[in-house]
């Protein structure tokens, strides 16, 4: 242990000659690094948060892709508390996205919803119309074409607890946005 503290203070020793050599000089020696690794994060943080979904946005998608097929519905769960809880995941989760993305990246705090958002599903989605030739999506039409159109994946299965689960979460988000819009404009 003692031999630990000698090596770290050595190590904090020489850092803060380095500071100080640096401030003789009048610039931290940080500076330099600092700068650079925030321009690093910040430009990481631009390609990967505004021009990939720019770059995806102009992706066409066959509508049968994300159209949920004729006669067939969200498949039941039994415990919805614990339906919601595996959406919120899915909704933050990388394992859903090829390009880094998550729905979170787009919707974090409510961001990037559209107006239409507001109205019941299913509803009119600009998105789906550009990108599919929908002129209407469900909710789970709607997680189908986020995952394919803005985080270059592949949907869901139609009958799978991950998608009921997703939209499910995706059907609280609405809740929550139509209430907080009402309260805005109130």
């Amino acid at each position: 242990m003692r031999a630990q503290t000698m090596r770290a203070t050595r190590h904090g020793a020489k850092a803060l000659n380095a500071l100080n050599k640096s401030a003789e000089r009048k610039r931290p020696a940080y500076l330099g690094a600092g700068v650079y690794a925030f321009v690093a994060v910040i430009g990481g943080l631009w390609f990967g948060l505004v021009t990939t979904p720019l770059m995806a946005a102009g992706k066409k998608v066959d509508p049968a892709t994300v159209t949920r097929p004729s006669g067939s519905n969200l498949i039941e769960l039994s415990d919805q508390a614990a339906a919601l809880k595996q959406g919120e995941k899915l909704f933050d989760s990388l394992k859903l996205s090829e390009n880094g993305l998550t729905c979170k990246s787009c919707h974090f705090k409510y961001e990037a919803y559209e107006k239409t958002f507001l109205e019941p599903y299913p509803h009119a989605v600009g998105m789906a119309a550009k990108r599919a030739g929908m002129d209407q999506v469900t909710a789970d039409e709607m997680v189908q074409l986020c995952l394919v159109v803005t985080m270059d994946s592949e949907p869901l299965g139609w009958q799978t607890p991950e998608l009921a689960a997703l939209t499910l979460y995706v059907l609280d988000q609405q809740r929550d946005f139509q209430a907080k819009s009402k309260s805005k404009s109130e």
